[in-house]
């Protein structure tokens, strides 16, 4: 059985590795959003763009080593993404997006980015 490609590794660059779940972390890289548009003619009709940025949502290992305020803190730095199928991609001025939540030991937590860029 083939292996489903998943959020692998996360590295924050004053943080460090941060320990990223086996399941439940969630990657969208940037892109363009496109939105139909309705016109009168059928050869009037389309569509509109919109840049969507790049979103890390992670399910993280509460570890006594990680703060929440750690993560809330982070802020224009570049976080790495290493997907299980060897891909990894840049976020580049990264943010917290959210505050980091704690839920029966597992620490929830969304970065958001411009864009991403595939190194690899």
């Amino acid at each position: 059985m083939a292996k489903l490609n998943q959020v692998e590794k996360v590295q924050v660059p004053s943080i460090g590795a941060l320990p990223v779940r086996s399941v439940g972390s969630v990657f969208k890289a940037s892109g363009v959003v496109r939105k139909f548009q309705a016109a009168v003619g059928i050869s009037d009709g389309g569509f509109t763009t919109e840049n969507q940025p790049a979103e890390l949502n992670l399910q993280l290992n509460a570890s006594s080593k990680l703060d929440l305020s750690q993560l809330n803190s982070v802020e224009n730095e570049t976080i790495t993404v290493s997907l299980s199928n060897n891909s990894v991609y840049t976020m580049p001025n990264a943010w917290c997006s959210e505050p980091a939540e704690l839920r029966q030991g597992v620490i929830v937590v969304q970065f958001q980015s411009n864009r991403s860029d595939k190194i690899q």
